[in-house]
């Protein structure tokens, strides 16, 4: 990885300024490096650590792969905002590519400088037995925050995780040091898709050790239950079908954790940010301690004139939630939407990130919602979904999917599902109960599957076309994995040959 692109070094003292809200969207600036000197200062580069997942789980990071796939439509005056994203036409020069890039190997280096600090402090020795279980903590979340970042960037950059050939697989650059160099000969090359999730699993094994603190629901700091959830969507990804399922299955049986059945509490749950069934949200603390927009391209109502969207779910969607189903109301209201000189009409809008209002110092949302990284509900489908790939356990899996859809949809009558029929169903309740929360292009390509784009809401008022509103992308489209950015392979020598196909 070459640190010089990302202007060579790290502001670590105020690393909490530099990766979230507007500023997830630039690579790092010039900074004045701090050595770790003390538990204090270990403490202070930990707060920044905290601070980056702000952005990491909003915004952009969150919602550009779903703009990608299948789950949206741009209305025809959508003014080609993530145009390049929606008609599978990015470059190795696209600003989010290179921020993405930067920005979750900014850091990577952050937490690589961290864990490095703290093993210098035990070096030292005269730690206090309270001092060195900080430190142990510490560690723990940095490793979990760094699996974290190297995870995401391999659902974007890299091939589906397939246990045969990963050796073969190109994977990232994988760095455990901390080391800013100017000098291109030091910069590293991919390493193989199966390194770069043995390091994965690698930080995961040491959190699970380090990080001892209970889980609770609505946590915002990275618990022993963050760990579980974390290493079980790492599992599936994997194909590991037994961890996914184990380390799934303790979070349902978990007390901490309840499934809402409520409507109100459901839609309460997108709005305020909190609910029963939170494992862990971002921490923002009021106006002045933001994470990203993340609902603005679905509503936008500008000066309160009304709903002016970008971009709106595509009818295959809605179709899929029954009548009675709480997801329904929670995520999607109906607004008179006008397109001038073309048509108005009556138009379901996503309204999952309508902005939380204590996050707000005004009646105009500003469109910030908490990151809601992990939800007990994903847990029932990765469980789900595992004991269907692992064979002859598809009662097990018929039971978790009834179980999920007894609590969403009032009334819900026990239904027995099996075989192919039973996948679907699985993969059709990942849409449902993740609508719009980032995991739709990674499903995709774990499921080898391509996609088209289906009947509008209205469509006069999408964007026409097979490039757009009517795309077809199969499986096999190189574009499921985005590029290595230009500003990298130019500088780079180790990783200007091992540029993904079709770029």
């Amino acid at each position: 990885m070459n640190l010089t692109v990302m202007k060579k070094n790290i502001l670590i003292f105020l690393a909490l300024l530099t990766f979230y809200a507007c500023n997830m969207d630039k690579s790092p600036y010039n900074a004045i490096e701090r050595q770790i000197s003390s538990v204090s200062d270990a403490n202070s580069i930990r707060i920044g650590l905290y601070s980056n997942l702000k952005g990491m789980f909003t915004g952009t990071y969150v919602t550009m792969p779903d703009f990608q796939s299948d789950l949206f439509h741009a209305m025809i005056d959508f003014g080609n905002f993530n145009g390049s994203f929606y008609t599978w036409t990015f470059q190795t020069t696209e600003p989010v590519v290179e921020s993405q890039w930067y920005g979750y190997y900014y850091v990577i280096a952050t937490s690589n400088f961290l864990i490095e600090g703290i093993r210098g402090l035990r070096s030292a020795g005269g730690l206090s037995e309270e001092d060195a279980k900080a430190l142990n903590t510490y560690e723990g979340e940095a490793r979990l925050i760094r699996a974290f970042c190297y995870y995401a960037l391999s659902e974007k950059f890299c091939a589906d995780y397939d246990p045969e050939n990963a050796a073969g697989t190109a994977g990232l650059p994988v760095d455990t040091l901390y080391r800013p160099s100017s000098l291109p000969a030091t910069y590293l090359g991919r390493s193989p898709l199966s390194d770069v999730y043995a390091l994965i699993t690698s930080d995961i094994q040491a959190a699970e050790s380090a990080i001892t603190r209970a889980g609770e629901k609505n946590s915002v700091y990275l618990s022993a239950d963050v760990v579980k959830a974390f290493k079980a969507r790492v599992a599936l990804t994997m194909h590991n079908w037994d961890v996914a399922i184990s380390e799934a299955t303790s979070l349902i049986q978990s007390p901490a954790y309840t499934l809402i059945s409520d409507s109100a509490a459901y839609t309460d749950l997108w709005i305020n940010d909190e609910g029963d069934e939170v494992i862990f949200v971002t921490e923002m603390v009021g106006v002045n301690d933001l994470g990203n927009q993340t609902g603005s391209l679905f509503i936008y109502d500008n000066q309160n004139a009304g709903p002016d969207p970008q971009f709106i779910p595509e009818q295959w969607v809605l179709d899929l939630y029954e009548p009675n189903d709480i997801r329904f109301p929670a995520y999607f209201q109906r607004e008179e939407i006008e397109v001038e000189n073309i048509a108005t009409d009556s138009l379901y809008l996503l309204f999952k990130y309508p902005g939380n209002p204590a996050l707000q110092n005004s009646t105009i949302s500003n469109y910030v919602n908490k990151g809601k990284a992990f939800r007990l509900s994903e847990m029932y489908l990765v469980a789900a979904e595992a004991y269907v790939q692992k064979g002859g356990a598809d009662g097990a899996a018929s039971d978790l999917l009834n179980q999920l859809r007894a609590k969403r949809i009032e009334g819900w009558t026990t239904q027995t599902y099996s075989g192919g029929a039973l996948l679907q169903e699985i993969r059709e309740e990942r849409v449902r109960e993740l609508y719009a929360e980032g995991f739709r292009l990674s499903d995709l390509k774990r499921w080898k599957m391509g996609f088209t784009r289906g009947a509008g809401q209205n469509p006069e008022m999408i964007f026409p076309g097979n490039t757009h509103g009517t795309l077809s992308v199969e499986a096999s489209n190189p574009r499921f994995l985005w590029p290595i950015p230009k500003k990298e392979t130019d500088v780079n020598p180790q990783i200007r040959p091992q540029q993904n196909p079709g770029y």
